[in-house]
């Protein structure tokens, strides 16, 4: 025990390292989630952002690999030159993923769109067919956890990929 002025302090030398490096640990752990955030392991962000299928080919699609329920998201997808036929190409996109998400906005707005079995088909008319073009879709995922999805041109190629929907 150890006397201050008129007081006795009790001191516990082990107890204040102990303490002093769960502080510590505790600080590291929440540096470490702050940074995962701010990379894109808990939503937007660098290592969020990724793309399938090849750049310059005929599609690719870029995504987050990391979502939020319920927050806005975007599917794009660019179109290589040449894949219209008389002006219009024919973007094809998995049932199944869709169902797990709300579109919100279609850009460019399709001519049509039709629902078969296991896909939704939308229909774009092209007004340069020779040149590269992009559809994005603004979602909304309401399901969560993984999610997969396809994306193709109808007698084209197509692209998987897998999403996270967190919390």
């Amino acid at each position: 025990m150890e006397t201050v002025g008129q007081l006795q302090v009790e001191e516990d030398p082990r107890f204040t390292r102990r303490e002093w490096r769960l502080q510590r640990v505790g600080w590291i752990a929440m540096l470490a989630v702050a940074l995962a955030g701010l990379v894109g392991l808990a939503g937007r962000g660098p290592l969020s952002s990724a793309t399938a299928g090849e750049p310059a080919g005929a599609l690719a699609v870029r995504y987050e690999r990391i979502v939020r329920h319920e927050a806005p998201t975007q599917l794009r997808i660019r179109l290589g030159p040449g894949v219209a036929r008389k002006g219009r190409v024919r973007v094809v996109l998995d049932r199944g993923y869709l169902e797990g998400v709300e579109i919100e906005w279609v850009l460019p707005e399709p001519a049509a769109v039709a629902a078969a079995a296991d896909r939704f088909i939308y229909d774009f008319a092209i007004a340069e067919p020779d040149r590269a073009g992009e559809v994005v879709f603004g979602l909304r995922p309401d399901r969560l956890w993984r999610r997969r999805a396809r994306v193709g041109l109808e007698r084209g190629p197509a692209v998987e990929f897998t999403q996270l929907v967190l919390p």
